[in-house]
């Protein structure tokens, strides 16, 4: 929840040292999680509580690829999601 612009709270150094600076420009919104992939062709399991809210979202590979993807599925209950990245032939998880 963030006060109005104009709301006079902001003007106090108190109020700021403790809420830290909002600016009438918006805050980025950064989120750190892991997943799996799930399929050579770029589908990828993560939690729904990672992606949830997101305008953005980029996948770091472990062979330092940074690849955008897209949330293509979620489950909030289940807290799962299924996002794709376009990159051909991933190494994906087998399962048993």
């Amino acid at each position: 929840v963030r006060a109005p612009a104009n709301h006079p709270l902001l003007n106090d150094p108190m109020f700021r040292r403790f809420f830290g600076e909002q600016g009438d420009d918006e805050r980025k919104s950064r989120g750190l999680g892991s997943g799996v992939i799930v399929s050579p062709q770029g589908y990828i399991l993560t939690n729904n509580h990672v992606i949830e809210g997101m305008d953005e979202i980029v996948v770091s590979l472990g062979d330092g690829r940074d690849l955008k993807a897209k949330a293509v599925g979620a489950d909030p209950e289940t807290d799962l999601a299924v996002l794709k990245v376009e990159a051909g032939m991933l190494p994906a998880i087998t399962f048993g």
